[in-house]
């Protein structure tokens, strides 16, 4: 059938061997008593604890993966935090789209964070003197903000002007707060970083491939498409006219 088909068999096999291998099936062997103490009560189909386990275990493994990605999805749709409505109920209401109240949500997030940055600060790393937490980055990020006021719905809305990431271990320096809004969160009063402009997606993701040792100033000619393909855009659809083509170097100074 050609080399599309020489293509998916490779593929395929390469997905069998990593189930096949004794290495992942340690990283698949949880205790209850683990789960328990990453998901506490959630009963979300999607539970964001046993995601974190998992993924300590992965790390743990040092079988090459270098990238992981957790969704916190709880029983799907948009996430449990896309609040439009009834953000601070103490009742669980049956909201839509398996959104629950920050009360209920976030209490899971920081017991499975939490879990996970203890569990990876106790596990040694390559380097001596070094934990598994100092060798591994954390960045907890979304797309945007919320709105500072409360909509009709008693929820709050998309709010691209402000928003706060979160990033632990790696080389990253503890215990800062990096840039600075106004008293209701209505605007970005200071950067945080040399450029005048506030930090984008772009620097974010800049600043993972920085860690992970990947050049994101490169540019990739040759693609199906004949398009030029950048690591970083230095213009990106939707953005300012330009920005500063670099990781967020502040983090780490």
């Amino acid at each position: 059938m050609g080399g599309k088909a020489d293509e998916y068999q490779a593929h395929y096999q390469y997905a069998y061997k990593l189930l096949m291998d004794e290495r992942f099936k340690k990283v698949l062997q949880v205790s209850d008593e683990e789960k328990k103490r990453y998901n506490g009560n959630n009963i979300g189909t999607c539970k964001i604890g046993t995601a974190c386990l998992l993924a300590r275990n992965i790390l743990a493994a040092d079988a090459g993966t270098r990238f992981l990605w957790v969704g916190n999805i709880y029983n799907g749709g948009n996430g449990c935090f896309d609040n439009h409505e009834w953000l601070y109920s103490r009742t669980k209401l049956p909201l839509s789209g398996g959104r629950i109240s920050i009360y209920h949500s976030a209490p899971i997030l920081d017991r499975a964070l939490g879990n996970l940055v203890e569990d990876l600060a106790k596990m040694p790393g390559k380097a001596p003197g070094k934990s598994l937490l100092d060798e591994t980055m954390i960045v907890v990020t979304h797309e945007f903000g919320r709105d500072p006021e409360m909509n009709s719905n008693q929820g709050r809305d998309h709010w691209g002007k402000c928003f706060t990431n979160m990033y632990l271990g790696g080389a990253v320096k503890p215990g800062r707060v990096i840039g600075k809004t106004d008293e209701k969160c209505s605007k970005v009063v200071d950067n945080g970083w040399k450029f005048k402009e506030q930090p984008m997606k772009d620097h974010e993701v800049s600043t993972i491939y920085s860690c992970l040792g990947i050049d994101y100033s490169k540019k990739i000619v040759n693609t199906p498409s004949g398009r030029a393909y950048e690591y970083q855009q230095t213009a990106p659809l939707g953005g300012p006219e330009f920005i500063p083509r670099t990781d967020i170097e502040d983090l780490f100074i």
